[in-house]
Parts: C-alpha cells; structure tokens; sequence
C-alpha cells in the first residue's frame, strides 16, 4: 500500500524460510457457507509469528460472540518473496559450482586420456 501511511520503517526479522515452513496448510469448510477452502489456520500462523495474525471483529458464531483472528495474508506473502529470493540467489550458486565442477571433470579426463596414451 502507500508510502504515505507508513512510518519507522525497517528490514524484516531474519528467518523467513523457517518461518514459512512452518506453516501449516489446511483444508476446511467455512461455518458460514459450507465452502471447502485452503489456506491457514489464524491459531496456528500465530505460534509461527505473531505478525501473521492480526484480531479483526467481534462477530457471531452459532449464537456466541466471538473477536476472530485473522491471518496477515501480505505478512505470509512478504516472507514467501523473501524464501524465493534468497532460494534463487542459492541456486545461482549451485549452478556455479556445478558449473566449476563439471570444467574441472572435463580436464581431469583430458589429463587421463594423455596418461593412457
């Protein structure tokens, strides 16, 4: 969202790829119309960070006033750009390495085909 109603601004808490393994991903059905949906439950997202959940309305749950807790799908979505990034920059370096290794095998079968000769 905007610039402009953001303040103290700061880099986010290392542990993103924990945190988002973490996660668990559910399937359930929504009390209020029976839909089969996937995602998260707010209770747990809470345990893994708090900055996952925020408390939303009171509302009525078969006949009970409840304060739901709501999952921070942009928090989620924040750490999962973080775990894509630092995995791309991992692959890079795999990539490179193999890359090394697989110049070195083929010197190393030069030298071998000269010492057969």
């Amino acid at each position: 969202s905007d610039i402009r109603i953001k303040t103290d601004f700061a880099e986010p808490a290392s542990g993103a790829r924990d945190r988002i393994l973490k996660l668990g991903v559910s399937e359930f059905k929504m009390v209020c119309d029976g839909r089969v949906r996937r995602g998260f439950i707010a209770q747990q997202a809470d345990t893994v960070d708090e900055l996952y959940t925020f408390q939303g309305a009171e509302m009525d749950v078969n006949g009970e006033k409840i304060k739901i807790l709501n999952v921070d799908q942009t928090a989620i979505m924040a750490d999962m750009v973080t775990t894509i990034q630092e995995q791309d920059d991992e692959i890079k370096t795999l990539k490179s390495e193999i890359k090394s290794l697989k110049d070195e095998i083929a010197e190393l079968r030069e030298m071998v085909k000269v010492l057969l000769v």
